[in-house]
């Protein structure tokens, strides 16, 4: 009887506990996903309200240390923490999304190097904790910049606690682990560097575009190829250095830029299609309605269907409804509308 008694005692005064805060539920959706979005959070505060990079279950990566993963951590499957991450996360990149950009807490992406980094939707989120606790805007804010007001989420005294324990191998030490001549986290190359006005620390400065930034812009903008119209701003502002733009206004320049291309067709040229393409293209529609899956269309039957209504529109319309709305999408396609 002595020894479950000490074995209680341990238990009740466990320090490795993950944070659950069963209120957070209203803007997760579930239990899953309010014990991951604490948990990132954690994690987000503790790399200095930055984003950060973790794995998602064991693997080979020679960055990976044992319980080094977000499974582990939380003793979440594989599933669960995929289900989990759906209801808060966006993830940038050609990936279907649950949620859109705005409404996600969380933002993810993967790096070629075969990380998978983690940010913190502030803004969002500091609203929604002021919905929740009924703090001002300034004090919700601040619950995310301030580490004493962050204990508003993360204060162990106040939890309802999941028992499963939690390493503390951070990015941080893996890194320091892995390359301790290294003091930032490994990032992802840009793939252009917009020059601007002036200079810090003596250095020349330049606006950085990564490819998440290429693919976001290109929802934005599906008229137009974006990656060749930064080409193009690039170009530019190599030429016109007597115009470049300040840090404040390069990326005023840059959605001005791409919505005068999308206005004006972006210089794409989109070619007449055969009857024949076209048929094969309505074919490719019958396709994704029977698998409801329509990631493998081509742009151009893409943006016809979207102007029809959608996929799911054709999946209801009688067969009399369907004929008619084929006529319709094959003279799109082959005008060449895209």
């Amino acid at each position: 009887m002595t020894n479950e008694l000490v074995v209680l005692d341990i238990l009740a005064d466990d320090k490795n506990i993950i944070a659950y805060r069963p209120e957070l539920n209203k803007i997760t959706g579930s239990v899953t996903a309010t014990i991951l979005l604490q948990q990132i959070l954690y994690w987000w505060h503790k790399n200095g309200k930055k984003k950060f990079f973790k794995f998602r279950a064991p693997c080979k990566h020679e960055l990976y240390k044992e319980g080094d993963s977000w499974c582990e951590e939380l003793g979440f499957t594989e599933r669960e923490f995929d289900s989990a991450l759906k209801r808060i996360g966006f993830k940038f990149g050609k990936t279907k999304n649950r949620i859109e950009k705005n409404k996600a807490l969380v933002f993810y992406y993967k790096t070629g190097d075969g990380l998978t980094w983690y940010d913190i939707n502030v803004g969002l989120l500091a609203k929604l904790i002021n919905e929740i606790y009924y703090l001002n805007n300034k004090s919700a804010i601040s619950i995310l910049n301030n580490k004493s007001a962050i204990s508003i989420l993360n204060d162990k005294s106040a939890i309802t606690n999941n028992t499963e324990t939690t390493t503390e191998t951070t990015t941080e030490n893996i890194i320091a682990q892995s390359d301790k001549n290294r003091s930032e986290p490994p990032q992802e190359e840009p793939l252009f560097q917009i020059p601007l006005v002036g200079k810090e620390n003596g250095q020349k400065l330049v606006h950085d575009i990564y490819r998440k930034d290429i693919d976001t812009w290109q929802e934005l903008y599906p008229g137009i190829d974006v990656e060749s119209e930064i080409r193009k701003l690039l170009a530019w502002n190599i030429a016109n250095p007597k115009r470049r733009k300040t840090k404040q206004g390069i990326l005023r320049h840059i959605n001005t830029w791409l919505s005068k291309a999308q206005d004006r067709g972006g210089g794409r040229q989109v070619k007449k299609a055969s009857s024949l393409e076209a048929e094969r293209a309505w074919k490719s529609v019958i396709d994704a309605i029977h698998s409801g899956d329509a990631d493998n269309l081509d742009e151009r039957t893409k943006s016809i269907l979207d102007a029809m209504g959608g996929l799911g529109i054709l999946a209801n319309l009688t067969e009399q409804e369907a004929n008619f709305r084929r006529r319709d999408f094959i003279e799109l396609y082959q005008k060449g509308t895209d």
